[in-house]
């Protein structure tokens, strides 16, 4: 369950948001903050008599051993609900709060939005954030 502003967040409720920064707590007080997509673009096999698929965005064709193969582009929601962060370190305890901090409108703003909350949380200082970089430039370990 995501709360947000400690209110549960179950659905996108505007389709304009492209993503969110979130916070997930441990039983230990470890932290970890992470952003995540509320969609993917996907491009799958056309198809026949070019029919639409849920979602559809376009249709697209590229050019294979002489001749056109068509594809579809759809945009295709993730499992933003059920997802428990993507930290590459082996936390196998309970997590106790996932809030989420903020929504993005672009890929461009996630980022950002993302490098700012873990800058001003001291995530590479504090001793229970988990994360270990930031924009894989600043690491943990070697700040000095």
């Amino acid at each position: 369950m995501w709360l947000y502003k400690d209110t549960e967040y179950k659905e996108i409720n505007n389709e304009a948001l492209y993503g969110f920064i979130y916070k997930i707590t441990y039983k230990s007080g470890k932290w970890y903050i992470g952003k995540k997509n509320f969609y993917h673009i996907i491009s799958l096999p056309m198809l026949n008599n070019f029919k639409k698929r849920k979602n559809h965005i376009n249709f697209t064709y590229s050019i294979g051993s002489g001749k056109r193969i068509y594809k579809e582009i759809i945009k295709k929601e993730t499992n933003w609900i059920n997802y428990n962060g993507s930290s590459k370190s082996n936390i196998s305890e309970p997590v106790v709060k996932k809030e989420i901090l903020e929504f993005a409108l672009s890929k461009r703003n996630l980022t950002y939005l993302e490098t700012k909350y873990l800058f001003l949380n001291n995530a590479l200082e504090d001793e229970y954030s988990i994360n270990e970089n930031i924009l894989g430039k600043f690491y943990k370990n070697n700040l000095i």
